[in-house]
């Protein structure tokens, strides 16, 4: 079924194109469903994909989550001398970032264009001296100077944006990730601070895939949760790796099929209940309110139904980085509480954006279930409430 239908001049070709980066509009998603949440497409079309050297002319599309045109802009790009290059391009609900690259020999010229429903917001010429003038936030006292990867972007308050993602220095995606750089720009595309800082990421570890997601908190704040790769699971998990089915009031471990048959493991929600952890304390770390305690403890004799969830070789841990762009401050959380790390395969992370807290499900260290020193042992289950 046709959803659109965008009349293109006959040398046009695709230049760029991105998913559109969305919040989920539900009272509780996990940080799967906000790392891949997508409402719509956009695409940048140009004739520099049939003429690099006099093309000069773009127009961008923007779809949305059922393929219909929601808005299109033509607009063009003119340097004496400048043959295109490339081009990329990051969207989120409220507007539309393209980095468009020209080259002379070895010489680059680069332009960063804001384009929404509107229109052409600006566009403006990348110079080196004004991203000089810049600052340099720094979470710790590390050297780490370079920005990220532009992956995503977030919209801020006042036609601000926030972008980045994850920081390889000068290595390349997929080796040694060394922390996280972000790039706050103005309503006038103007850079005015860099954000850095250190990952919880072991540097033997390299190019694994692990959840991301980040979402604004209101303020200027932008709050990015990762579920970083952590190391090899200790071997004594290996025997005493079961849960219980019935983990707490609010939450359980459901089990179904995926489509080859084989049997998935997730946390299940039961609306009508609450969460109250049995053993519970709060401080603040990195500006966050942390309430924790054990909820529940797997074993291996006790009379209800019991799941295998740990079959991968490395072990998982939320950490979560805030910044602050109002007051500048970058600050992180590590999440690995008492050496725990998250259920294997199940969303063991729950964002209520409403509360504006987060459950957080981690399986704690063997612990005897009995008498000191006496078998078997289990696995404790950790619940966090993470108040931001």
């Amino acid at each position: 079924m046709e959803s659109a239908r965008v009349q293109l001049a006959e040398n046009f070709g695709v230049l760029a194109y991105t998913e559109v980066k969305g919040v989920p509009e539900k009272k509780l998603f996990t940080l799967t469903e906000l790392e891949t949440c997508s409402t719509g497409m956009a695409i940048l079309a140009g004739d520099g994909f049939s003429d690099r050297k006099n093309g000069k002319s773009c127009t961008l599309v923007r779809l949305d989550a059922d393929g219909k045109l929601e808005y299109k802009h033509d607009f063009t790009i003119e340097s004496d001398g400048y043959m295109f290059d490339r081009a990329t391009l990051l969207a989120d609900t409220d507007k539309n970032i393209l980095k468009i690259i020209l080259r002379k020999g070895l010489k680059l010229q680069m332009y960063y264009l804001s384009i929404n429903a509107a229109g052409v917001a600006y566009k403006l010429e990348w110079e080196r001296a004004q991203e000089k003038a810049a600052k340099l936030v720094n979470s710790t006292k590390s050297n780490m100077d370079d920005r990220g990867q532009d992956s995503f972007m977030i919209s801020l308050p006042d036609g601000e944006i926030l972008i980045g993602e994850a920081d390889y220095g000068v290595g390349a995606a997929g080796g040694v990730q060394r922390g996280y750089g972000y790039t706050h720009s103005g309503a006038d595309g103007l850079t005015k601070a860099f954000y850095t800082t250190d990952c919880f990421i072991p540097s033997e570890i390299m190019g694994k895939k692990y959840t991301l997601g980040a979402m604004h908190i209101g303020d200027g704040k932008v709050m990015i949760i990762a579920n970083e790769p952590r190391g090899s699971k200790p071997a004594s998990w290996s025997q005493y790796s079961i849960l219980n089915s019935e983990l707490c009031k609010e939450y359980t471990l459901i089990t179904s099929k995926d489509e080859e048959g084989d049997v998935v493991v997730h946390l299940g929600r039961n609306p009508a209940a609450t969460l109250k952890a049995e053993k519970s304390g709060s401080k603040l770390l990195g500006g966050l309110k942390v309430v924790s305690g054990i909820e529940a403890v797997s074993s291996q004799h006790k009379d209800v139904q019991q799941l295998q969830v740990d079959n991968s070789v490395l072990v998982f841990a939320p950490a979560i980085y805030v910044i602050d762009t109002r007051n500048q401050t970058i600050k992180k959380t590590d999440l690995n509480f008492k050496g725990s790390y998250t259920i294997s395969d199940s969303e063991g992370i729950w964002i209520n954006p409403g509360k504006r807290e987060m459950d957080v499900f981690l399986k704690g260290k063997e612990k005897s279930l009995g008498k000191t020193g006496t078998n078997p042992k289990g696995i404790q289950l950790q619940v966090m409430k993470v108040a931001y």
